[in-house]
C-alpha cells in the first residue's frame, strides 16, 4: 500500500467558500500527474480504489471526489 492508499488518504475533507465540505481521497503515485475521478451514481469517492494499483503503475495521484 503507498502513502496515497493509507487509510487516511480516503478520508480527506476542504472546506468551500459557501461553508460546504468536500469529501475526497487520494490512491496511486503521491508523486504522479493528477487525475481525477468522477463517480457516478451510486457511488463515492471510495470507488477511484478499484483503480489504485493501475494508477500506481503508470504514476497517477487519482484524486476521486464526492459529489
Amino acid at each position: 500500500m503507498s502513502t496515497a492508499d493509507s487509510p487516511s488518504s480516503c478520508n480527506k475533507t476542504m472546506k468551500l467558500h459557501d461553508g460546504h465540505s468536500l469529501g475526497y481521497a487520494e490512491f496511486g503515485d503521491p508523486e504522479g500527474k493528477p487525475v481525477f475521478h468522477f463517480h457516478g451514481f451510486p457511488g463515492s469517492r471510495l470507488e477511484a480504489k478499484l483503480m489504485s494499483d493501475a494508477a500506481g503503475r503508470n504514476g497517477v495521484r487519482l484524486i476521486g471526489v464526492d459529489r
